[in-house]
């Protein structure tokens, strides 16, 4: 055999044992400016037929962010059906979501009810990004907007906890 032959098949057998690329992370923690940037992607995969926050579906995944940190949320749309996001409080899912139904002042998205299309940019840009501290410990919602899809189970879970000292997602 030769040379080239053993030093392509080295070359494979280094690919293959690479490990594979880390999970998508979706909360970043700057605690020295008491802030958390959290990655909100509608559709990021099959869950629900699509119709879900970062594969959580009906609230079986949650943010935790610190009593009184201020949070970025930054949006985007994997999907090819629009989505929006808004931050309500926890409970039963209203039929039809409107900003005045921010749990927090700046917590509710634009194009609320018309959501936003997929995002041409290779997912690197949010649609859209919410800017809000929050102000009140206890447990919340983050819903799409989008008539329909919070009530089908497009939602997940916000607790703003007194004892977090960071962000995290479970």
């Amino acid at each position: 055999m030769t040379r080239g032959f053993w030093l392509s098949s080295l070359g494979l057998l280094a690919l293959a044992a690479a490990p594979l690329a880390t999970a998508q992370t979706y909360v970043a923690n700057q605690a020295a400016q008491k802030t958390a940037v959290l990655t909100v992607v509608a559709g990021s995969d099959n869950a629900n037929g699509g119709l879900n926050f970062n594969g959580g579906v009906r609230g079986s995944k949650t943010f935790v962010v610190p009593l009184g940190w201020k949070v970025e949320l930054r949006f985007r749309n994997n999907a090819m059906a629009p989505h929006s996001v808004i931050v309500i409080n926890s409970g039963p899912i209203p039929s039809g979501l409107t900003p005045g139904l921010a749990a927090f002042p700046g917590a509710a998205g634009r194009n609320l009810a018309q959501g936003f299309g997929m995002n041409m940019g290779g997912g690197s840009a949010p649609d859209d990004t919410l800017r809000f501290t929050a102000s009140k410990a206890g447990k919340y919602t983050i819903a799409c907007g989008v008539p329909g899809h919070a009530v089908a189970g497009q939602y997940i879970g916000l607790e703003v906890s007194a004892s977090a000292t960071e962000a995290s997602f479970r």
